[in-house]
């Protein structure tokens, strides 16, 4: 630490003198003022010898010196381009999660420095994504989890409110529990599997703003987007693509209810109707759905 602290204390120096200034200005000032050293001396060797160098030679060194630090400053700031592009690479990510690709071929510090940030961005935003997929997906189906459904239902809620027309629909997985008694947990979780890949498909297939979610234990939420007739043919759809041969000479289906989410509606509310209209599905010989309308009802308990 004691050493970075030495190594840093120039920098920290100009920063303070600098201080609403760009890096590359103090990297500018303090090259201009390196390269006239030799201008002043020359300067100063004159006052102090009067007439011992010609003015015309004073003007060649000055004139010599100036196009040297034009030189040298428009050629600082092309190699100083990797440290800014890396800088704001940085930034883009941080603040936009944007990284524009940076080089990866050059072996000099700077080559070094823009490949070694590319490489951690690339980690980093592996990580990233793969800690959102454990945070916002069910770890057996891969589906959306119940609280990413709820996020996402209240973006959903958020587009009825601006004038687009959705419904959801609670799914419950018929004959699951009588698989899981006969054959094992493990082959019933496989069931659920296939069952969570074919109703993924099926929701989004035609409508890829349409989106299922595992709710919780055996059951599911779609959500669909658009006008009645068609939320009703997705689901029905999503029912036939979803009954399907079991283990041994069981057969697996689902049940659903589904109702409209009005504007300004609770999600509580809406929910409560969905799963009331899973109850007289289930309860009317599953295989099926029902729908709820906003005078529905819910189920007492």
């Amino acid at each position: 630490m004691h050493r970075q602290q030495t190594r840093l204390r120039f920098y920290e120096f100009a920063a303070r003198i600098f201080p609403r200034r760009s890096y590359g200005f103090k990297i500018f000032v303090l090259a201009f003022l390196c390269t006239h050293v030799p201008l002043w001396s020359l300067c100063v060797y004159m006052a102090l010898q009067a007439g011992a160098l010609s003015w015309a030679l004073l003007g060649v060194a000055t004139a010599g010196t100036l196009a040297g630090t034009l030189a040298l400053l428009a050629g600082l700031h092309r190699l100083l381009q990797p440290v800014l592009l890396t800088g704001e690479t940085l930034h883009a990510y941080y603040q936009e999660r944007r990284a524009p690709a940076l080089p990866r071929t050059f072996t000099d510090e700077a080559g070094r420095l823009m490949a070694d940030v590319a490489r951690a961005i690339d980690r980093f935003e592996i990580a990233r994504r793969e800690l959102e997929q454990q945070v916002r997906h069910d770890p057996l189906t891969g589906l959306y989890n119940r609280r990413a459904a709820e996020e996402k239902l209240r973006a959903v809620a958020d587009l009825v409110e601006q004038g687009d027309e959705w419904r959801i629909a609670l799914l419950d997985v018929d004959g699951l529990g009588g698989i899981n008694g006969r054959f094992g947990r493990q082959i019933g979780d496989g069931v659920l599997r296939d069952l969570a890949a074919r109703a993924g498909l099926a929701t989004s297939d035609g409508c890829p703003r349409s989106w299922v979610a595992r709710w919780g234990g055996d059951e599911f939420l779609a959500a669909f987007a658009g006008k009645e007739r068609d939320c009703l043919r997705r689901l029905q759809r999503l029912l036939d693509r979803c009954r399907m041969k079991g283990p041994g000479d069981t057969y697996v289906s689902l049940s659903a209810g589904l109702t409209r989410l009005r504007e300004g509606e609770p999600l509580e509310i809406i929910l409560q109707r969905a799963d009331f209209a899973l109850y007289r599905a289930k309860s009317g010989g599953r295989d099926r759905f029902e729908t709820a309308d906003a005078n529905s009802a819910p189920q007492p308990s």
